[in-house]
């Protein structure tokens, strides 16, 4: 699959015991895979810019990167900047 989505729902350093653990990563390991996308070659594109997904879902080689989040929250707006 030429275009990959990425889905986040927390953004934010927790305990070992939170509930929120499986459905987190730690704010470092998030810098670390954004660092990894970025070194890939396309990186992450902007879901808005259609011209590049119809290039990636026609490409059979090139592979590029959606980030979403689902909620919203103020470790989302962290991430975004």
């Amino acid at each position: 699959m030429p275009v990959n989505f990425l889905t986040y729902h927390y953004i934010r350093n927790l305990e070992d015991k939170s509930f929120f653990k499986p459905f987190s990563i730690e704010k470092l390991d998030f810098i670390s895979q954004v660092k990894f996308i970025s070194k890939l070659g396309n990186g992450i594109i902007d879901p808005r810019d259609e011209n590049k997904i119809d290039y990636f879902l026609s490409s059979k080689k090139e592979h590029a990167f959606v980030l979403t989040f689902d909620d919203g929250y103020k470790d989302h707006f962290w991430a975004a900047n």
